[in-house]
Formats: structure tokens, C-alpha cells, sequence
């Protein structure tokens, strides 16, 4: 996952969920860390022998990424799970109402 599937995305109007567009927004930033984590960890890879101290800037710097990406993938994965509890909250209440 080198790309982001959609960059259009960010140009289309609001829809109206609004947390449509920041799945939209936490899907792209996870994706774009995953890319540079891959990046950083081939630049390490390619320093170790020569400059060291290089490769291991660039290891912290890929763990950040990568630290950052599984965030953002916890962040979509809370954001979900609120939108699937507060469905089953709303699908309850209509039923008591009934």
C-alpha cells in the first residue's frame, strides 16, 4: 500500500456523516505513514554497514511512522466502533418506543 486509493476524496463535498470524511482523512494518513515507514526502514537497511549512527536516525524515525500509523488505525477502529454502538443505542430506543 504505497497510494492512496482515492485523493479525490478531499475535493468532494461533505457528506452527510461527517465522520465519512475523517475515515476518509485517517485511512490516507495511515497509508501515507506505512509508505514512509517502508521508505525509512530501506534507507536504515542500506546505512547500517557505512554510517551507523545514519541508520539508526533513520530506524527511530520509521518506528515514529509506524508508531503514528497504528494510531491512526486505532483512532478509525474507535471512531467505527462508536458509530456501530450509538446504531445499536438508536435501534434499541426505537424499539422500546414501540
Amino acid at each position: 500500500m504505497d497510494h492512496i486509493t482515492d485523493p479525490e476524496a478531499f475535493d468532494r463535498p461533505s457528506p452527510a456523516d461527517p465522520t465519512t470524511r475523517l475515515n476518509d482523512m485517517l485511512a490516507a494518513q495511515a497509508q501515507a505513514l506505512d509508505a514512509l515507514f517502508a521508505d525509512l526502514v530501506g534507507h536504515a537497511s542500506a546505512n547500517i554497514t557505512d554510517f551507523p549512527a545514519a541508520a539508526e536516525a533513520y530506524a527511530r524515525l520509521a518506528f515514529r511512522a509506524q508508531w503514528n500509523c497504528r494510531a491512526s488505525v486505532e483512532a478509525m477502529s474507535r471512531l467505527r466502533y462508536r458509530e456501530a454502538l450509538a446504531a445499536r443505542q438508536g435501534d434499541a430506543e426505537g424499539r422500546a418506543g414501540q
